[in-house]
């Protein structure tokens, strides 16, 4: 049987696994995306599962591994999904990695995390907290293990994977982050119906920002770019 002979016997020669095939491109929409990241513009991505999209958000973190400061947020919609970056970035930043999920949340004590991932209610919570008795291990001097420093300016670029839960279950919540960071944000999803009104819907948000920031603010919004690739 040719089929049987060519799974058990030939998996490592066939592709995408040969062992002679290493070339790796970027696609045109891929590159596009990159300069827009380079730019600290926003952007809105739509295209299928297994097209190149998990490069894009591992992109984000390039630079701030490279500059040595700085923060990225990611948004996942479920704590499989979290654990799963979580484990990825753990091993790329060396362990300066903040998880907040609903069951656990840590932050890396030691020094900065570079990378927040997370679930949008739990890092509503862990991030928006009441001050007061909440908030006093800040007047102590020492940070907590499992209580997160609050604050929604300490990112530098946000992700947010499967965008399209802006219409689920915790999309208020990942609304009112989205409206809370003041930084470009990167939007992934491979079932975007209306790609075009998402992207005016990120335009609108970041010219509120742009409006709100007195200090140095530029004379006109940066654009927010939308890329919808399609196998």
């Amino acid at each position: 049987n040719l089929i049987t002979f060519q799974l058990n016997d030939m998996a490592d020669r066939l592709p995408p696994l040969s062992r002679y095939n290493r070339k790796f491109q970027l696609e045109d929409w891929q590159c596009s995306i990159l300069d827009a990241i380079d730019k600290k513009k926003s952007a809105v991505v739509s295209a299928p599962t297994s097209s190149g999209k998990t490069l894009l958000s591992t992109y984000t973190c390039s630079h701030i591994r490279k500059s040595g400061k700085g923060t990225v947020l990611f948004v996942l919609p479920s704590e499989v999904l979290v654990w799963q970056v979580a484990s990825t970035y753990y091993q790329f930043f060396k362990g300066n990695v903040t998880v907040c999920t609903d069951l656990i949340t840590f932050q890396e004590v030691t020094g900065d995390a570079q990378v927040y991932i997370g679930t949008p209610r739990a890092i509503e919570l862990s991030l928006s907290k009441v001050r007061g008795c909440a908030g006093d291990e800040m007047t102590k001097g020492d940070r907590e293990f499992m209580i997160l420093d609050g604050g929604y300016g300490q990112f530098n670029y946000m992700v947010l994977d499967e965008v399209h839960t802006l219409n689920g279950p915790e999309g208020d919540a990942l609304q009112r982050i989205i409206k809370a960071c003041n930084c470009p944000i990167l939007a992934l999803s491979a079932t975007i119906g209306n790609a075009s009104q998402l992207r005016d819907w990120f335009a609108s948000v970041v010219d509120e920002h742009e409006q709100a920031t007195v200090i140095d603010a530029p004379e006109a919004p940066p654009d927010v770019i939308l890329r919808e690739h399609y196998a």
